[in-house]
């Protein structure tokens, strides 16, 4: 990877996007640490997912057609977002950089889409807005314990650099400072970078939450003990918040934040590599979850349609991690 200028050298969106770069390559770098690469990820996945006590509880529970057809139809949405940010792979390059907003934006829809079919799947209760299905990941990520690393880790608390907390680092990890900006991905930043994307992503929300506070009770500041409840109240932060943050921000707050400057092409190959395998792992979790709480012939069922109706090509992904 060539070498990155310094914070300081640089337009303040460019540095925006490098950061957002940075956060996602970690979480690639953690996801295939963990689980190798294509085509070996989507099958160590499940076999991770296999491998929690919480999810050898889960009570298999037969669909009847109309949860069936909901799980085939999220599944189907989140495998044609997931195929629109692998397609980008094979463009020419000098387009890709003003596409990445729409492949984030695509990104977390295909995780989304992915979510609600496991939620539909298993039981619970429909979530019909963007923050109950969040909530229902941060519950499974910090309580029921369903997700294996990385997903289980997670942000809670008063989101400072000094008074965050985390659930779901391995025991022999000693966290650095959750201040500065991060450096190209390693495995010495690791955990530091992806504490301080959930810290710095719960911080946002924390913000916005002293914003209707204030609003709520006509007042210009919000009381420090009156902070730490709204604080503590907070559902845990996990990546799937951060990738709802991405999402936001390249729709609706700073599209050129999402958008390299001109001549560093590999800033935008970076990311949509990025982006692609954290997809498809993650969607390989809610397959893998699907297929204990459903059984493996409702999600093998909605994988041969899908690729019947894209095509071999297209459904390539799908039926390398469903089909095999």
């Amino acid at each position: 990877m060539p070498n990155e200028p310094a914070k300081d050298s640089i337009p303040q969106s460019v540095a925006a996007f490098i950061t957002y770069k940075r956060y996602l390559q970690h979480l690639e770098l953690a996801l295939t640490k963990t689980y190798g690469t294509e085509p070996a990820l989507g099958r160590a996945v499940g076999e991770a997912v296999d491998s929690l006590s919480a999810v050898r509880r889960i009570s298999r529970r037969p669909l009847e057609s109309k949860p069936r057809d909901v799980v085939a139809q999220q599944l189907g949405m989140a495998w044609n977002k997931e195929s629109s940010i692998r397609v980008l792979s094979e463009i020419d390059p000098t387009r890709l950089p003003s596409l990445l907003p729409g492949a984030a934006v695509n990104s977390y829809f295909a995780i989304y889409h992915g979510a609600c079919a496991w939620i539909a799947g298993s039981g619970q209760p429909q979530r019909d807005t963007h923050a109950h299905v969040l909530h229902a990941l941060g519950d499974a990520a910090a309580h029921r314990l369903l997700f294996p690393p990385p997903w289980d880790l997670v942000c809670i608390g008063y989101p400072t650099a000094r008074e965050a907390r985390f659930r779901g680092l391995p025991a022999d990890i000693i966290l650095g400072p959750l201040h500065s900006f991060q450096r190209a991905r390693s495995d010495e930043t690791l955990h530091i970078s992806l504490c301080m994307l959930l810290r710095t992503t719960r911080a946002r929300t924390f913000e916005k939450r002293k914003a209707d506070w204030r609003k709520r009770n006509k007042k210009a500041g919000v009381p420090a003990a009156v902070a730490h409840e709204l604080a503590e109240k907070l559902p845990p932060t996990t990546f799937f918040d951060f990738l709802w943050r991405l999402r936001v921000r390249s729709d609706y707050r700073d599209i050129d934040a999402l958008i390299p400057g001109g001549g560093q092409l590999y800033h935008a190959v970076e990311f949509q590599q990025a982006l692609t395998m954290i997809v498809s792992a993650t969607l390989a979790l809610f397959e893998g979850l699907i297929a204990h709480s459903s059984g493996p012939e409702v999600l093998g069922d909605a994988a041969r349609a899908f690729v019947k109706q894209v095509g071999a090509a297209a459904g390539a992904a799908v039926s390398r991690r469903v089909l095999r």
